[in-house]
């Protein structure tokens, strides 16, 4: 891909959405980096959770991207990562009847365990609690 006249390789696996590249002026080297790690997180966030692994898909080193995002004043590049875990964590719960083994295994997680833990840590309850306070209200509702 060409940006601004400068190359940037994504690899050769990644499916990108292709949209007009060539509309985007980015003002600083950095803040291609960024988005293209923001692309990347938002296609393998259920396979990838590590920041090391989207370093490696970007030919970076994992403090790289962290130092680029410090720099830019912009979430260190876990908190991007988990935070669109917790998103799709959250839709999946709402929205879905599956459970948190079938929750937690789409998203990446080997145990169900790891996946209520990863969870509880973020969201302050576990998966059950949340879905329960969600649809509460709903219930009362209707």
């Amino acid at each position: 891909m060409v940006v601004d006249g400068v190359s940037y390789i994504f690899p050769a696996q990644s499916v990108l959405p292709l949209i007009a590249y060539q509309s985007f002026t980015f003002e600083r080297p950095g803040e291609v980096v960024a988005w293209q790690f923001n692309l990347l997180v938002e296609h393998y966030f259920r396979q990838k959770h590590t920041v090391s692994e989207y370093a490696d898909l970007l030919n970076r080193s994992p403090k790289t991207l962290t130092n680029l995002f410090a720099s830019h004043g912009q979430k260190n590049p876990l908190q991007v990562i988990h935070e669109r875990i917790m998103l799709e964590a959250r839709r999946l719960l709402i929205s879905t009847d599956k459970n948190n083994k079938e929750i937690g295994y789409e998203l990446g997680f080997g145990e169900v365990a790891h996946f209520s833990r990863f969870f509880k840590k973020h969201a302050g309850v576990p998966p059950a609690g949340f879905k329960k306070n969600y649809l509460k209200p709903l219930v009362h509702s209707a």
